[in-house]
């Protein structure tokens, strides 16, 4: 399989055969091309749609010629229409002919003889139209999907200054790709999704006892659903992983959990919610806060990042626990507001400042304690093939436990040597804190940059507030988080620093079953277009069938009709309507020329033989006149104009041989009709000698009449 790679797309792609999983092993066969030649390929297909479009409108046509086929005598409905069943090669020119046909009888009984045929015409044009323009599915039911080829497949180690640029990558591509309300400029079409979407609930219960929260019902609830490891991460594996997530939040009430402490550099605010772990041993406290006066004089802080051992009244069994602590570090609000979490004074405090030696005072608003906690608890739950076969939904730790028999594993990491824990534990690894970003790493990474608010920070002023800021703060929290998870396995497939002393901090994977995986690394390319390769071997292959059928219909028809007699009159009929074979019908029926082959495709005449002409005397009914030479002459003397030449109205008739008995019943008729108008005799005997100087013609055929005189017609 071959490679490509472009300025204006820097990964190294597959062009070819691959499997995409994410549509099972026969519909997911894939072709990679380079945008030009995938244009040539949509364009060469929907040309072949058309083509066969054609060839079933001659089947369709063969079937119901032969459905309606007569041998006794019918009106000229039926003969015009099984004419047109025979000779139209489109069913656009078809139906145009039959509605035409249709109209034309408007006033006749049989008027709607034609119209079934035309609705026919009409659903093949239908069917036909849609499948040109679902030809295109060919390709964008697998749209821009392609593999990349790996380099230095691996993952991020400890200290890694790349962690920094991802987390910060993740909340750019969450602010532009995530959000509805923001017209970003990144590129949202590299990742498989373009966002990971999840179901939010803003009058969510308390995650924790209702003593806990500040409110219990106007929590909030995210719920990530099934993420799939084909469709959301691009991970193309026969093995398909779902991870789900969910992230129960509450602003948790500090009344009766909190303590002052006085030391020799402030006086702090200890939060109670639990212990935590650090130098001198656990301490009894989760937080501390400078208090608010020291806040606004030096905006110092005191960060705890530890994990901790939470009170019975917010721990819970099943989820892991994570506090977030908002202090207001000197930014002054300059409204009022009823949020949970910022808790922002209604009283107002006047601020003075000094601008060009004058003083001016500014109405502000600071917040009633010196930190406000969320609390939040984050589930996760693992599965397997499908979203039936999962663990619990559980901690972190107890969900991958309670996964490992899915994946034939004892150990909740998996690290077995077979296939499926080595892809499971493959796709574990986009979930380490130094391939994506958890909550607790990017808030300490992007600090009051994680917050939605800081769109309204300006100087360290903070406009004016909603009351359900938090949950807006929140779900930018996990918008980052979704985003950091699509890059992580990216990041893992392919990596290439421009310093590349980068590297050092970044340990390659040396499984053969992980570096196939990185190979197996599904993005989106609108340099490239993939094609299902199922379906342009269903479009091709029921194409050439159709093709096929339709001209193996005439043969085979040949074969029953020669061998066996079978629908002897439908057979004829077919191949004698045929517009040569009509041709024919009509000049050999009036004696002109002498035809063979009257059921082959092409009639022949013997040489030298000379066809009727067409007589435009009357433009609105041409007909046929006959080709004799002294004719000819004669109308050729009447042709003064250059136009087509026209009949003579007087003069001398040419000679024809009559035979006697005709002339008989020629001069009988025109003693009948002679005294009560000559002309009229005159036409009816140039009509006979016509006919009768033609040794097939079989008798007096009601063709057309000219004018010349009787004195001048033969005896």
């Amino acid at each position: 399989m071959a490679s490509d790679s472009t300025d204006t797309d820097r990964y190294p792609v597959y062009l070819g055969l691959w499997t995409n999983w994410s549509r099972g092993q026969v519909l997911g066969l894939t072709l990679t091309l380079r945008r030009q030649e995938a244009n040539l390929l949509i364009a060469f297909t929907a040309f072949f749609i058309a083509f066969i479009a054609t060839r079933f409108w001659r089947i369709v046509c063969f079937a119901f010629h032969r459905l309606y086929a007569k041998a006794t005598p019918q009106n000229a409905v039926y003969h015009q229409r099984q004419a047109i069943l025979r000779n139209s090669s489109t069913p656009e020119g078809g139906i145009l002919q039959l509605v035409w046909l249709a109209w034309a009888n408007r006033d006749r009984g049989d008027r709607f003889t034609p119209l079934l045929m035309a609705i026919v015409a009409l659903f093949c044009i239908s069917a036909f139209t849609a499948a040109g323009g679902l030809s295109s599915q060919i390709s964008t039911a697998v749209g821009t999907e392609v593999l990349i080829r790996s380099l230095n497949c691996g993952k991020f180690i400890l200290l890694s200054p790349s962690k920094a640029e991802m987390i910060d990558n993740a909340a750019n591509y969450a602010q532009q790709c995530y959000s509805t309300s923001t017209a970003g400029t990144l590129d949202c079409g590299r990742f498989v999704t373009k966002k990971l979407t999840s179901s939010v609930d803003d009058r969510a219960m308390c995650p924790f006892k209702e003593k806990m929260c500040r409110s219990t019902s106007k929590n909030l609830r995210i719920d990530s659903g099934y993420i799939s490891s084909h469709e959301h991460f691009g991970i193309n594996s026969p093995d398909e992983f779902f991870v789900r997530q969910i992230l129960h939040c509450a602003p948790i009430t500090t009344t009766g959990y909190t303590s002052q402490r006085n030391t020799s550099i402030g006086n702090f605010t200890l939060y109670h919610y639990g212990s935590v772990i650090a130098t001198p041993g656990w301490l009894d406290y989760v937080h501390a806060a400078k208090s608010i006066e020291s806040q606004y004089a030096n905006k110092s802080t005191v960060i705890s990042t530890s994990d901790f051992r939470p009170i019975s009244s917010i721990q819970r069994e099943d989820a892991d626990v994570t506090l977030v602590f908002l202090s207001a570090e000197g930014v002054l609000h300059s409204a009022p507001s009823t949020d949970e979490w910022y808790r922002v004074s209604p009283t107002a405090a006047n601020l003075s400042e000094g601008i060009n030696s004058t003083i001016n005072t500014i109405t502000v608003y600071l917040p009633l304690e010196p930190a406000s906690p969320i609390g939040c608890a984050k589930q996760y739950q693992f599965c397997h093939g499908d979203i039936h076969n999962c663990g619990l939904l559980a901690s972190w730790v107890d969900a991958l436990s309670s996964a490992a028999r899915l994946f034939n594993t004892t150990a909740f990491y998996s690290r077995s040597n077979n296939n499926s824990g080595s892809s499971f534990s493959y796709f574990i690894a986009g979930f380490t804190t130094y391939q994506s970003a958890p909550i607790g790493e990017l808030l300490a990474q992007l600090g009051p940059a994680s917050l939605a608010s800081k769109s309204s920070l300006a100087s360290s002023i903070q406009g004016p507030l909603p009351s359900n800021q938090w949950q807006l703060d929140v779900t930018r929290w996990w918008d980052i988080s979704m985003a950091s998870l699509q890059a992580a396995y990216l990041g893992m497939s392919y990596y290439n620093p421009p310093d590349p002393s980068l590297l050092k901090y970044r340990t390659n994977f040396t499984s053969e079953a992980f570096r196939k995986l990185c190979n197996s690394q599904k993005i989106r390319s609108n340099q490239y277009t993939s094609f299902s390769v199922f379906g342009l071997l269903f479009t091709y292959i029921a194409g050439l069938f159709i093709i096929l059928v339709s001209y193996l219909l005439e043969p085979i028809s040949q074969i029953l009709y020669r061998k066996w007699g079978y629908r002897k009159f439908a057979h004829l009929e077919w191949n004698a309507i045929t517009t040569l074979q009509l041709q024919r019908l009509a000049h050999e029926q009036l004696g002109f020329g002498t035809w063979s082959k009257g059921t082959a495709e092409i009639p022949l005449t013997e040489a030298g033989d000379l066809l009727g002409c067409l007589d435009i005397s009357n433009p609105d009914h041409p007909l046929l006149y006959p080709p004799e030479q002294q004719y000819r002459q004669t109308l050729n003397e009447g042709n003064v104009d250059g136009d087509s030449p026209q009949n003579p109205i007087a003069g001398e008739a040419p000679q024809l041989p009559v035979i006697a008995s005709s002339a008989i019943e020629l001069g009988t008729e025109a003693n009948n009709v002679q005294q009560s108008d000559c002309t009229e005799t005159e036409n009816i005997f140039w009509a006979a000698s016509q006919f009768e100087a033609s040794p097939n013609s079989g008798g007096f055929l009601p063709a057309r009449i000219e004018r010349v005189s009787v004195e001048e017609a033969p005896e």
